[in-house]
């Protein structure tokens, strides 16, 4: 090891670290691009990166004594050395997968070292598949007698430049002595790309200090107004004085009076320099706040973009995922990526990393079809993953898709129900939407199998969490046989949100503004009851109310009696949404996000804190915890009875053979508060209709055992269910069919092809 002063021999390796990962990192690109290489000189340069980036890390790593770095580098160098001179071949697949290994075994080594450890890899037998590698390359070259280093590595520049350290003679001293062949750089770290090496905490640092000055400018907005108050005040005291100014001009006064006078004089004297002074340090202090008011903005806007990365790296790390993971399931998958210049908080980048991961290894597993099943399609072989970043207003949008077979709902549904993630009952009521969404239940794989890709418990999930932990949100779509995609929306800025401050029991909380799908004022009589819980009935469909304080466990009454109107926030997820009751709201403004520290971190509906320079500390919620914590709750406000109607739950019998048909229908219904039960034929309604009574029975014709026709007859054949009305819905829509469902006893007859919800709901509203 090199005599060096400790903290100088731990920076120039906490540099080394960070120029081995982005060398590793270009030589991984530089191989998926060699396996895609389509011409000569394509192949050549590819080549070309590769080696002279091996070259780097071997002269680097050998510069600060970290030996088995140095000799993977060197063996891997050789490797591609020998690559070059196969003119017009194209390169060896097993090199590449060798490569792509070696890789891996140098960020191991490095580790080790850094834990001042030896690896736990066999690098001998490394480097014995590596020279074997490197034997069977040779005998296909032509050319016997490779070029020397010095003819393709140029020489590197004579200083050295590291983080804050510029040709320091311990530094100059360790590389002149090192073992190194030829003077080799710490590629990046020198200054002339224009580039220097700030650590993050540094930048946090500057960018609290920044956001300091922001709370510093508040406080002076403040201070401006209540210097306004006081030249209001200094005005209005001079016009009370105006009147004695005019009394004092006369001569006729007592002596004391005159004592009077003379005293009163100075007063009218002081308020007008008073009055004079107050404008001009207002019209200053106006000034000078807006003067600060600029430079803050401007200073905050260029240190929050210091904490902004491009894309571009991440990608380049997935695309090595990609392949491997195709590779291991015997899948071609190919990846394209768009848009990934656009620049995001470097933590919310690193957080991402782990749900990006986890999607595409769910898309390569479960979406993507062998090359068999793709060629019998009619698709491509090799599957095809895409990656879109796009702006979408304050956010970044992520669209990450697949061109597979699609998400089969119902599957995923049957699967839920088998793994008790949901009722039976619950799973016939659910819409496409609501099954789409159980993914994101925590628990659920449709995978039977454990592999190192899926079948572990621990499915999407967890995505959804990680994302929710960073202030994200993610839904999904998917067409049957052509692929799914998933939408991943994030803050640009972590520190920053767009938020709207609320009012709930006397304290004023954050919300962010994103999360907030409406703000409505409802009249109590306008409040519905759907099975035993307040709701309120947006879009048609009826949201659940919560208390906000109550879901805050806020030790308050959740009562609203008497309440003429109340306010609700609605907060939505997907298929999920609550409306929570607040108290008022204060107003939507730009806050700073600070993290909170020790146990308060670990509450769970709590983003951070937000400091206001006259509202003080406040609390930044976490919307979606919320929105969780609320679904799994009771209902929890009391209302007077005349204050809000009451649904009545009359019973709807459902008949249809088809689950698309019984999904709609059971939504379009239990939206408006009927209770639907549903059977799957004529035979099986009918046993039903022997030991349940029903308000209107819904029927279609063309079912198994006994079609709808059958079903209404018997019906209206029988003493006790004469007076049940009947409605058939059916796909039959000439004459004569209708025709049959009237002399069946039918009251309505619908055709599918016509069918409206609102029609349906009108019709049953008259029938019962």
């Amino acid at each position: 090891m090199m005599d060096l002063d400790p903290e100088l021999l731990q920076q120039i390796l906490d540099v080394f670290s960070i120029e081995l990962e982005e060398q590793l990192l270009s030589i991984s690109n530089s191989l998926l691009q060699l396996e895609r290489a389509s011409s000569e000189v394509d192949r050549v340069a590819e080549l070309e990166s590769i080696f002279r980036a091996a070259h780097n890390i071997k002269g680097a790593a050998r510069a600060i004594d970290v030996k088995h770095v140095a000799d993977i580098a060197h063996h891997l160098e050789s490797l591609f050395s020998q690559l070059k001179q196969q003119s017009g071949e194209q390169s060896s697949t097993h090199a590449i997968d060798l490569a792509f290994e070696t890789l891996d075994v140098i960020k191991s080594c490095m580790t080790a070292y850094l834990s001042d450890k030896e690896p736990e890899i066999d690098l001998a037998q490394l480097y014995e598949r590596l020279e074997c590698s490197l034997e069977v390359i040779a005998t296909q070259n032509t050319v016997t007698e490779p070029p020397s280093v010095s003819e393709v590595v140029p020489v590197a520049p004579d200083v050295v430049t590291l983080d804050g350290i510029s040709g320091d003679a311990h530094v100059q001293q360790a590389v002149a002595t090192s073992r190194v062949e030829e003077p080799a750089k710490l590629v990046g770290t020198a200054l002339s790309d224009g580039i220097l090496r700030v650590s993050a905490a540094k930048i946090d640092q500057l960018i609290a200090s920044g956001e300091e000055m922001q709370s510093a400018h508040t406080e002076m907005g403040l201070h401006s107004v209540e210097m306004k108050q006081l030249k209001n005040e200094m005005l209005q005291l001079c016009e009370l004085l105006q009147p004695i100014k005019f009394m004092l001009k006369t001569n006729r006064f007592t002596p004391s009076q005159k004592k009077l006078y003379g005293e009163l004089k100075k007063v009218v004297n002081i308020g007008q320099v008073m009055k004079q002074r107050s404008e001009c340090l207002h019209a200053s202090m106006h000034t000078a706040m807006v003067d600060f008011g600029f430079v803050t903005a401007e200073l905050n806007d260029n240190l929050y973009a210091l904490r902004l990365v491009a894309a571009t790296k991440l990608m380049q790390e997935i695309s090595r995922l990609v392949r491997d993971t195709g590779r291991s399931l015997g899948k071609e998958v190919q990846l394209e990526v768009h848009g990934d210049e656009i620049e995001i908080d470097r933590v919310i980048l690193d957080e991402l990393k782990a749900p990006l991961i986890h999607l595409i290894r769910n898309s390569i597993d479960h979406g993507i079809e062998s090359a068999a099943e793709r060629l019998e399609e009619g698709k491509p072989a090799d599957g095809l993953i895409t990656i879109c970043f796009s702006r979408s207003g304050s956010e970044i949008k992520i669209t990450v898709s697949d061109d597979g077979r699609g998400i089969d709902r119902h599957k995923v549904a049957d699967a839920a129900v088998k793994k008790k993630l949901i009722t039976l009952e619950e799973r016939h009521g659910m819409d496409a939407v609501s099954q789409l969404e159980l993914i994101f239940k925590a628990g659920f794989s449709t995978c039977e199998m454990v592999t190192d890709v899926s079948g572990r418990g621990v499915g999407l999930d967890v995505v959804r969490e990680r994302l929710t932990a960073i202030k994200g949100r993610v839904f999904v779509e998917t067409t049957s046989q052509q692929g799914t995609c998933f939408h991943l929306y994030l803050p640009r800025l972590l520190s920053t949100e767009r938020g709207l401050l609320v009012k709930v029991a006397a304290d004023i909380y954050v919300i962010p503004s994103r999360s907030v799908d409406r703000l409505i004022t409802v009249a109590a009589a306008d409040i519905v009851k759907v099975d035993g819980n307040e709701a309120v009935l947006i879009d048609e469909r009826p949201v659940l109310i919560r208390s906000l304080a109550k879901t805050l466990n806020l030790s308050i009454a959740s009562e609203v009696e008497g309440a003429d109107a109340l306010m609700l926030l609605i907060i939505k997820q997907g298929a999920s949404a609550v409306a929570f009751l607040i108290d008022d709201v204060v107003h939507e403004r730009e806050v700073v996000i600070k993290p909170l520290m020790g146990a308060l971190s670990k509450i769970p509906h709590v983003l951070g804190a937000a400091v206001s320079a006259s509202l003080g500390v406040m609390v930044v919620l976490n919307s979606y915890v919320l929105l969780e914590q609320a679904l799994r709750s009771s209902s929890d406000l009391k209302l007077k009875k005349e204050n809000h109607k009451v649904v009545v739950k009359q019973r709807i019998l459902l008949v249809d053979d088809s689950i698309t048909t019984r999904t709609l229908e059971k939504s379009v219904l239990e939206s408006k508060g009927y209770h639907t039960s549903l059977a799957v034929n004529g035979s099986q309604a009918w046993d039903i209709l022997q030991s349940e009574s029903f308000d209107l029975i819904i029927s279609d014709v063309e079912m198994p055992l006994m079609n709808g026709f059958e079903l209404a007859a018997k019906i209206k054949g029988d003493a006790r269910l004469k007076e049940t009305p009947v409605i058939i819905v059916t796909s039959l829509a000439n004459d004569a069919d209708k025709k049959r469902g009237i002399d069946a006893g039918a009251d309505a007859y619908i055709v599918k092809s016509q069918f409206e919800s609102r029609a349906l709901l009108k019709l049953i509203g008259q029938l019962i």
